[in-house]
């Protein structure tokens, strides 16, 4: 059975920073993937705030972390669209202009830069890898995983779970599943009529319950189109998508450069519990999106390197407090201004209401999951 310092279950954000970095601490690494090819598929709107936002988020004492996570950003290819504001429109009167400088990456290279950098450092890379099976003793864990009808036994002295929101990982480790979840889907298209340094976010019940539609540009040639909204929504969300491309003019004369996809992101902020022995959960896992907005490529990756971080300094146990201190006030300000956003949009009468009186900063302190002081 082949032996590692550190098994990272997951190729996303989360799980390939954790790799990456692992293996520059010079720890042994084992990156595992049920996929074919790490990063795929990509379901995702591809938007991460600038640096300069995540400096005012994040304790100063941790700023090297933002430093770390945001660098692969600047390798060839992988920063697609610099956006200089977020245009909101709350229903159909109302269209706000929030400057909120932000960046629009293309997330399968990122995924890629971080792989490849943590195998040239000796990680190993392990695709068709479904996790199956765990059990923990004092000192390691073995994980059993299934690839291309064959078990397969690891063993490590930590296991980082980066599985996502549906993690078997933490299924398999007693935790049960996130009180609330949202579906995320997303295409890509050719021809669409918007600036490319600007990003749509339409908020508006009718087309998103508790949610909202967006369009984010991927340059000058192609966007991402998508929507997101709490399950259940008492509405097939193809429908909603529907009348989503039918309702923009924007979206007139495009057309559809991928297929669509979707999946479920944690809505609910961090788990009460993000280790269970020598298991760490980050990324989806841990619930480190941000529940007013949907975003979580940054915050990913900076669970998975704290992940790491508290195993090099060998008190893996602190892991959750850190993770706390790096994300904790601004998951639960997400968190905090989602519910006031659902007590708004709970019918298009209160929601065509507060769409008229709210003020802007308020808009974009939500939006931002910024403090209101």
């Amino acid at each position: 059975m082949e032996e590692f310092d550190i098994l990272v279950v997951g190729s996303g954000p989360a799980g390939a920073a954790a790799a990456c970095y692992a293996a520059e601490r010079g720890l042994s690494v084992a990156l595992l993937t049920r996929e074919k090819v790490p990063g795929k598929p990509v379901i995702c709107g591809e938007f991460i705030p600038a640096i300069d936002w995540a400096y005012e988020i994040i304790p100063s004492d941790l700023s090297w972390i933002l430093e770390y996570t945001y660098g692969p950003v600047e390798e060839p290819g992988v920063k697609l669209n610099d956006i200089e504001a977020i245009e909101v429109r709350l229903g159909l009167s109302r269209r706000i202009r929030l400057e909120f400088p932000s960046l629009v990456i293309d997330k399968e290279k990122l995924i890629r830069t971080w792989v490849r950098r943590a195998q040239k450092l000796g990680a190993e890379v392990f695709v068709r890898h479904t996790l199956i099976h765990l059990s923990q003793s004092q000192n390691s864990i073995t994980a059993r995983f299934r690839s291309e009808g064959r078990s397969v036994e690891l063993r490590g002295g930590w296991l980082i779970a980066a599985d996502g929101t549906m993690s078997t990982a933490a299924r398999l480790t007693g935790i049960g599943r996130y009180a609330e979840i949202a579906l995320a889907i997303n295409q890509r298209f050719r021809g669409v009529d918007y600036p490319k340094d600007r990003l749509l976010m339409w908020v508006d019940p009718s087309i998103a319950p508790r949610g909202y539609a967006w369009i984010i540009p991927r340059g000058a040639e192609e966007a991402n189109v998508g929507l997101g909204h709490p399950v259940p929504a008492g509405v097939r969300t193809l429908d909603l998508f529907k009348r989503v491309l039918s309702s923009l003019p924007e979206l007139r004369n495009s057309t559809p450069s991928s297929e669509l996809m979707g999946k479920f992101l944690p809505v609910c902020g961090l788990r009460r519990s993000v280790q269970v022995g020598r298991v760490l959960l980050a990324g989806d896992s841990a619930g480190t999106c941000i529940p007013s907005n949907g975003g979580g490529i940054n915050t990913a990756m900076i669970s998975g390197v704290l992940a790491v971080d508290a195993i090099a300094r060998e008190c893996g146990e602190t892991y959750g407090k850190s993770l706390r201190k790096a994300l904790g006030a601004l998951l639960t300000r997400g968190l905090r201004y989602r519910r006031v956003a659902d007590l708004l949009m709970i019918t298009i009468g209160t929601w065509r209401l507060a769409a008229r009186v709210l003020p802007t900063w308020l808009v974009k302190r939500g939006i931002t999951a910024t403090s209101l002081f």
